[in-house]
């Protein structure tokens, strides 16, 4: 078996050698551009949507959360996709829910579903 040979490189005594120079790093965004966008959209529909609305969850307590019963990435449906509307953005899925109540959602995900409060997300558009 042929033994590999190792390059060895030989820097001469007298080379001028260039310190490194670093190159100064920005931080990768937290929310891409297009995010920041829906959720600034999102947070101007949210505040009145939600205004004097009681939880789907505890009868009678006030709504203090929206909970986005197919989730909030991507599109519900074919209408969805083609009028540009994001499960972000899209009343269609959204539940008024109080704190409590979204976190019995989110606690209980099979109830939930049995109950309505949550959707499948697999489902495929056409």
């Amino acid at each position: 078996m042929a033994s590999k040979e190792k390059k060895v490189y030989v820097i001469p005594r007298d080379a001028k050698i260039k310190p490194l120079e670093l190159k100064k790093h920005k931080p990768i965004p937290k929310v891409s551009g297009k995010m920041a966008r829906m959720l600034q959209e999102y947070s101007k529909l949210k505040k009145p949507w939600i205004k004097g609305k009681m939880c789907a969850v505890l009868k009678n307590v006030p709504a203090t959360d929206i909970h986005h019963k197919k989730g909030r990435v991507g599109f519900a449906d074919k209408f969805a996709r083609d009028n540009d509307i994001p499960l972000l953005l899209d009343e269609r899925y959204w539940l008024p829910v109080s704190r409590a109540g979204h976190i019995k959602i989110e606690l209980l995900p099979e109830w939930a579903k049995e109950q309505g409060f949550s959707l499948s997300r697999s489902e495929k558009i056409d």
